[in-house]
């Protein structure tokens, strides 16, 4: 048994791979203590921020109805929190003991409903409820609940969790939220969930579902129906197992939205059965009021749209390739809808990737697709060990030699597969079509009869030109099966010459079948219903004020979900504790000074924020839609662990949303690359606003210059376009020529990183940018850098199908060109230009012309004397010649 200096260990309560909990004496005052004690005396920094931060939730406010924490302390090498003795023990062990009968279930229900109860009014959500931290001492009918591990004080979350294996809590208590399988946040109706799920256990010995296989569990979270507990016990009363089936429900608006309507009720029951040995039904929840606004997430007026995502599903895991574009303006609720079929994804083992393309990153090639892949891969890790080799086999078999040809986008494929050999290299056309094969066979591997992959692909009006086409590559290839792709763009900000209209005309010309949905404003039905849900009122009394909303926010889900959020931070919707209804003012309302536009009212909430914390947000705008806690802490130039901090305010309103749970860790921010995102792009701009308009150049300047400055070797790697990017957009701004030039150098490499990737588009875009920074006579003062840089530009001139300007650049080069090799560089790339466009007569004249500068001269059009003449030279040179003697 481990000791710990100044306490007095006595016996062993519970023991993990991690950690031991010991029952034990404090030396100086007699006091009883519980030891949590990590087992590795070298703990690392993230072991001592999760002890740091259980202790600092406990802390919070003086939580009578939970253990409380004395102190965290490092004593002889080991770290342990100081808990609370109550004398008893976890419920779990307590139920293996004795089954509970009604009246000890009444008890514990409404103490342990009102220990709940105490936590949500101090803004905490416990996420992990469940019998084995609930301690309960049988003999005082003391009970309190602990293990604050991974409570958060946040009204909401949203995390990205990939594996079942991974989530935060224990999967057999766990909310459908919680799974992150279904399109919901995880607000502090999940411990209601695991309240309910406990309860379960109490009254009928068993779990509501047995399994022991984590995607099961998953599933039955999500989909399948608990049997009542009264039908496994006769002697259940009914009223109470409708209390827990309620608690249990699948969906959040469907349950009880407060502890105190769950402790009415049960103390109803428990009064009733008291007196009579029996409870009449009753119905429930008449006094279940949360006092928060809680705005449903379920869609409204998106029953027909929902239909045809739900069967474009079926028909890609019966075996077909569909395609989905989803269309609407911003806020309208494209990402929400496709989001509303997540659950069938886990209903049959599918697997879900998403990408999204940003407003500022739009010369990153293949962005949103890499972001999607490497979801994928990330997934396929997390499997067990078994399906992991499986996997390995797979893709490897599916991509053979041509491996890397995919890691040159998604470096960790080799995580996967391990490293792979060099591919040839290839004719820029040729290397086209080796990477689209590559990446189809990819897509072949994964997606399969029980397997159905969705890849959802959002804001595609930001797409870059190499996205498109890799796009249209995979939904013109009949052998992709199983796989449903969902497109999401903004058709108020794509016209007729849009590169993305135009791929989808050539969509329409050659037959892909592709369906598009046009998402339409809410009707003012669907704000009635919203809104009478969100208030609890019959559709008949809000009437007015849904009119109203309706006419602001012209019904736009997002903006009405905000506005209605605006209104109940003003107190114009406010929760009468006298009256125990929601109630509104209408003239308060008809006051409000909003435009049309939700981006104004969005800053004027940001506005509302610290200081500090809007720079954050302005900074983090200049990044994008998403964007890791390193990354602004440098540009921020504070440490991560102040930039947490700091940036918590914005969480805490939900403007920024945590994607790892990491996020709490902020004692050991320093070791961690925390992932968050804007909660919408509105929320993104709105942002990005704040910043003058002429000071935006001089930002992402800063930021360039920040990033360069701190960043590694191979983080600058890893995020060359970011930066580059960046400093491009601050050009005007660079005069130091030093400077100039290293952002030459940096274009430079973005375009050939862009070329290999087979994104000429983008290639060519940097490629003008390094030649803009050149000086005023390059060709002399660095002419092999020079010569290579117009070169390459010539090269994804003529790729991108803009042949004038590829032919000017070829004959500056060819009037450059200071020696024979690097001639024959140029013609070599002007016979590959003709061959593209099948003007093979021209292309020969390029070849003719090349080796004359080595001295060969061919006649275009040789006779048969020339041909027999070069064949007998042939043979001459191959007589007595053995095959090693050739190599």
């Amino acid at each position: 048994m481990i000791t710990i200096e100044k306490f007095n260990s006595k016996e062993i309560l519970f023991e993990s791979a991690n950690s031991v909990v010991i029952r034990a004496l404090r030396q100086k005052d007699n006091v009883p203590v519980v030891l949590k004690i990590m087992k590795n005396p070298y703990y690392s920094t993230k072991d001592l921020a999760h002890y740091t931060y259980e202790y600092n939730i406990t802390q919070i406010t003086d939580l009578r109805h939970s253990i409380k924490c004395y102190e965290l302390i490092r004593a002889d090498n080991y770290l342990a929190l100081v808990l609370e003795d109550i004398g008893g023990q976890p419920l779990s062990q307590w139920l293996k003991l004795k089954k509970v009968s009604i009246e000890d279930f009444f008890e514990i229900a409404i103490k342990l409903t009102q220990s709940l109860q105490e936590l949500h009014d101090s803004q905490i959500i416990h996420k992990d409820i469940n019998p084995a931290n609930i301690i309960w001492n049988s003999k005082t009918r003391e009970l309190k609940i602990c293990d604050f591990g991974i409570a958060t004080v946040l009204s909401k979350e949203k995390l990205d969790t990939f594996s079942a294996d991974h989530l935060e809590g224990t999967l057999a208590y766990m909310s459908p939220e919680q799974t992150g399988r279904i399109n919901r946040t995880v607000d502090y109706r999940t411990d209601l969930y695991s309240l309910g799920v406990t309860f379960y256990q109490l009254l009928t010995g068993l779990l509501p579902f047995e399994t022991q296989d984590p995607v099961e569990l998953v599933h039955a979270h999500i989909a399948k129906m608990a049997v009542p507990p009264f039908e496994i016990d006769p002697t259940i009363p009914e009223a109470v197992s409708r209390i827990v089936m309620k608690l249990i429900s699948k969906n959040t608006e469907s349950r009880y939205q407060s502890c105190f309507g769950v402790e009415n009720d049960i103390q109803r029951c428990a009064e009733e059965f008291a007196q009579t040995k029996s409870i009449k039904l009753f119905p429930l929840a008449q006094l279940d009021f949360s006092g928060s606004l809680q705005i449903p997430e379920k869609l409204y007026g998106r029953e027909g749209e929902i239909e045809v995502l739900l069967k474009a599903f079926k028909n890609a895991s019966e075996g077909r390739e569909e395609l989905v574009l989803v269309a609407g303006y911003s806020g309208i609720g494209k990402s929400s809808l496709i989001q509303e079929i997540y659950r069938v994804i886990s209903e049959k083992s599918g697997y879900l990737i998403k990408g999204k393309f940003d407003q500022f990153q739009r010369n990153i090639p293949y962005f949103a697709f890499i972001q999607a892949f490497q979801q994928l891969i990330e997934q396929l890790l997390s499997e067990s060990e078994q399906k992991l080799a499986y996997w390995r086999d797979k893709i490897s078999s599916a991509l053979g030699t041509l491996a890397q040809v995919l890691m040159e986008i998604l470096p960790n494929l080799e995580l996967l597969i391990g490293k792979q050999p060099a591919v040839e290299k290839l004719s820029p056309k040729e290397s086209q079509e080796r990477f689209n094969l590559v990446v189809q066979n990819f897509l072949i591997s994964i997606a399969q009869l029980n397997h159905p992959l969705l890849i959802f692909i959002d804001d595609l009006q930001w797409a870059d030109l190499a996205s498109l086409q890799l796009l249209s590559t995979l939904v013109s290839n009949n052998e992709i099966r199983h796989v449903l792709l969902i497109g999401a763009y903004r058709d108020n900000e794509v016209d007729a010459m849009h590169p993305l209209a135009i791929s989808l005309q050539e969509f329409r010309r050659v037959g892909v079948d592709f369906q598009q949905l046009t998402l339409q404003p809410l009707k003012l039905i669907d704000v009635e219903q919203l809104i009478a849900e969100t208030l609890k009122r019959e559709a008949s009394e809000i009437h007015e004020i849904a009119l109203l909303c309706y006419e602001k926010t012209k019904g736009n889900p997002f903006y009405l979900n905000q506005f209605l959020k605006h209104l109940n931070d003003e107190k114009l919707i406010y929760f009468s504790r006298e009256t125990k209804y929601w109630e509104w003012s209408l003239e308060g309302i008809k006051k409000q000074s909003l435009t049309e536009n939700v981006i104004d009212l969005m800053v004027r909430k940001l506005q509302s924020l610290p200081k500090k914390t809007q720079e954050l947000l302005k900074l983090a705008a200049c990044i994008g839609g998403s964007f890791r806690l390193n990354t602004l802490a440098i540009i921020s130039e504070m440490s991560p662990r102040q930039t947490a901090s700091e940036l918590f305010f914005a969480l805490q309103e939900g403007y920024v949303l945590p994607t790892d749970p990491t996020y709490k860790l902020i004692e050991a921010a320093e070791d961690f690359s925390v992932p968050y995102r804007f909660l919408h792009d509105r929320v993104q701009q709105a942002a990005y606003s704040l910043i003058e308009e002429n000071r935006k150049q001089e930002v992402h300047l800063k930021i360039g210059r920040l990033l360069k400055a701190k960043l590694s070797p191979l983080e600058l790697e890893e995020q060359l376009f970011e930066i580059v990017n960046h400093f491009n957009f601050g050009l005007e701004l660079i005069k130091e020529p030093a400077e100039k030039s290293q952002l030459l150098k940096y274009n430079f490499k973005a375009g050939q990183h862009a070329r290999r990737g087979n994104a000429f588009e983008t290639a060519r875009h940097y490629f003008t940018v390094a030649i803009s920074c050149m000086s005023e006579d390059p060709w002399t003062e660095e002419y092999d850098f020079t010569f290579s840089l117009y070169h390459e530009l010539s090269k994804s001139q003529y790729l991108t199908g803009d042949n004038v300007e590829a032919e000017s650049t070829f004959k500056l080069l060819l009037k450059k060109a200071q020696n024979v090799d690097d001639k024959i560089k140029v013609y070599l790339s002007i016979i590959d230009f003709n061959i593209l466009y099948s003007r093979y007569s021209e292309a020969i004249q390029a070849g003719l012309t090349a080796v004359s500068l080595l001295g060969i001269i061919l006649k275009k059009e040789p006779g048969l004397y020339d041909v027999y003449k070069e064949r007998l030279l042939v043979e001459y040179h191959l007589h007595n010649k053995t095959m090693n003697q050739l190599l």
